[in-house]
């Protein structure tokens, strides 16, 4: 469950916020090693990058 909270909040501040994907990115990232494994965090940094990809082309 803690992913799915970290994804969450990387993509609201990314949507909503407007906070550089990269940064929004690099904080989900810390959160996931500070509280999950490693597998996870590269789940997150996957999903993450593939959502950037879809937003930039929306805009």
């Amino acid at each position: 469950k803690i992913d799915l909270a970290i994804l969450r909040t990387a993509i609201t501040e990314i949507k909503y916020v407007a906070t550089p994907y990269k940064v929004a990115i690099n904080e989900a990232l810390e959160l996931s090693k500070k509280f999950s494994d490693e597998k996870s965090t590269k789940f997150i940094n996957g999903v993450l990058k593939d959502y950037v990809k879809i937003f930039e082309e929306e805009k």
